[in-house]
């Protein structure tokens, strides 16, 4: 489930900025060329809870490299771009939404952190019995 947030995720992006933007998931060893995003989950909390239900609690954090000569002023924009881009998401044919925790530029890069949670239903075992044998002793 993880990888489908991180797949909507990445088309959102990709509907918002376009394809002159780089998105990836995994981080290369080349030196990626910028504007580029790289998405991450950071965490993730798994709750469990009655009847084989789960509670995914998954913290992602989207980076932006920018391109311009005032990183920081670029960075902000992005910043707001991706509030309302990320705040809903589809994954397989269902929205989910991301609840922001935070965003912040550290050496002129933006580091977006978002979290999509969600429940999970485990698959229910049932136990059949195969014959049952009734006896009764009553008198009458």
């Amino acid at each position: 489930m993880i990888n489908m947030v991180t797949e909507a995720v990445c088309a959102a992006l990709t509907a918002e900025f376009g394809d002159a933007y780089t998105v990836r998931s995994e981080k290369d060893e080349q030196e990626p060329k910028s504007p580029c995003f790289f998405i991450s989950c950071k965490s993730s909390e798994i709750r469990q809870y009655p009847g084989r239900r789960y509670f995914w609690k998954n913290l992602f954090c989207i980076q932006y490299i920018p391109v311009s000569e005032h990183p920081n002023a670029e960075c902000h924009n992005t910043g707001e771009r991706l509030l309302s881009c990320l705040e809903y998401i589809s994954v397989s044919d269902t929205r989910m939404r991301g609840i922001v925790s935070r965003y912040e530029i550290t050496d002129g890069i933006l580091h977006f952190y978002i979290n999509y949670d969600f429940f999970t239903q485990g698959c229910q075992e049932t136990i059949c019995m195969e014959t049952v044998t009734l006896k009764n002793n009553w008198k009458e």
